[in-house]
């Protein structure tokens, strides 16, 4: 199973998404590669997608991105998951419901507001 990781270059050329890569690389068992969709390090030499920032909201570029995956089954991660012990493609779902019933604050009332205005259902 491939990590598909939607990625935007930042100050430090990706040092946490090194890390991230690395930590599914030693922990998660079915890992048949990771792909980088979206801009990419210069250090990275894995299988990477050009994708373009289009929208002025982080929640759409992210969606865009992953809907230009060429895989239907894929682990979606990026450079804030670090996995710590081994696990596998059987994770269960931690998250279930409706973001209108999603209990956020702060900046976090905004992204969910933008992820509700292209996927209000």
């Amino acid at each position: 199973m491939k990590v598909v990781i939607p990625y935007r270059l930042d100050i430090n050329n990706g040092y946490e998404l090194r890390y991230a890569i690395r930590s599914m690389v030693k922990y998660f068992t079915p890992l048949s590669g990771v792909v980088l969709i979206g801009d990419k390090p210069k250090w990275y030499n894995g299988e990477h997608i050009q994708c373009q920032d289009n929208s002025p909201f982080k929640e759409r570029n992210i969606v865009n991105k992953i809907l230009g995956s060429p895989y239907e089954d894929f682990l979606f991660s990026n450079d804030d998951i670090f996995a710590l012990k081994p696990f596998d493609e059987t994770l269960p779902n931690y998250y279930s419901g409706t973001l209108t019933d999603a209990k956020v604050h702060g900046k976090y009332i905004l992204r969910r507001d933008a992820v509700k205005s292209v996927y209000p259902d």
